[in-house]
C-alpha cells in the first residue's frame, strides 16, 4: 500500500537537502575555507539515518539515474544513504554515457548498478544518446513503476532521464538544479539541459 504522494516528497526532500548540506560542509572544510567541524558534520549524517529509518515501514521505490563520472561522484552519498533505508527500494539505473570513468567511481563507492543500458557506442552523438536512453529507460520505468526518478545535474542522460519520466507521468527530482549562464549554448549542451530539466522537475535540489 502506498504512502500519501505529498508526504513522501516531503521525506525525499529532506533526505537529499540534508545530504547535500553535508555535502557542501565537507567540501568547504576539505578546501579550508571553514566550515562545519567534522564531529558536527557526523552527527548530521547521523541525523539523517535516523530520521531515514524512523520512517512508516511502507517501501517506497525510488529510481537514480546517472550516466557519467560527475554523476557518480555527486550521488554517491545520495545512494549509499538510501541503500541503507528500510524505507526506500532503491534501484540505480546507469545508462552506460560513460563507460570505464564512471565504472572507476562506482567501485570506489562500493556502488553497483541494479540495471545497466550499455549505450555507449564509438563516436557516439548527442542525439544517439538521447534516443537511447530515452527507448531503454521507458521500458525500465514501466517495470519498475517507481515513485520518483531523482537524476543530477545537466547531462544528457539526466535530461533524457527526466524526459522518461515525464513521458510516463513520474515525479522528478533534480540534484544540483538552478544553475545558470543565460547562454542556451555556453556551456553546450549541458545549459539547455539544465534548464529544459527543471521544466520537468517536481522538487529542484539547488546547490
Amino acid at each position: 500500500m502506498k504512502a500519501d504522494s505529498g508526504q513522501l516528497l516531503i521525506q525525499i526532500s529532506t533526505v537529499c537537502y540534508q545530504l547535500s548540506t553535508v555535502c557542501y560542509q565537507l567540501s568547504t572544510k576539505r578546501a579550508g575555507t571553514g566550515g562545519t567541524a567534522p564531529t558536527t558534520v557526523n552527527c548530521q549524517l547521523s541525523t539523517v539515518n535516523y530520521q531515514l529509518f524512523i520512517m512508516p515501514e511502507t517501501t517506497h521505490r525510488i529510481c537514480i539515474t546517472l550516466g557519467t563520472r560527475p554523476e557518480a561522484i555527486k550521488l554517491a552519498p545520495v545512494i549509499q544513504q538510501f541503500k541503507n533505508s528500510t524505507t526506500f527500494d532503491l534501484q540505480v539505473i546507469l545508462t552506460g554515457q560513460h563507460r570505464e570513468m564512471v565504472e572507476q567511481v562506482m567501485q570506489m563507492f562500493a556502488i553497483e548498478a541494479d540495471r545497466d543500458l550499455a549505450i555507449m557506442q564509438h563516436q557516439q552523438t548527442l542525439t544517439d544518446i538521447t534516443c537511447r536512453s530515452l527507448q531503454g529507460l521507458e521500458a525500465l520505468f514501466k517495470e519498475l513503476q517507481p515513485e520518483m526518478v531523482l537524476v543530477q545535474g545537466d547531462t544528457t542522460t539526466a535530461f533524457a532521464a527526466a524526459l522518461a519520466a515525464f513521458y510516463q507521468k513520474i515525479p522528478v527530482g533534480h540534484v544540483e538544479a538552478g544553475l545558470r549562464t543565460d547562454d542556451v549554448f555556453n556551456p553546450y549542451p549541458e545549459e539547455a539541459n539544465r534548464r529544459l530539466i527543471s521544466q520537468l522537475t517536481k522538487l529542484h535540489f539547488a546547490p
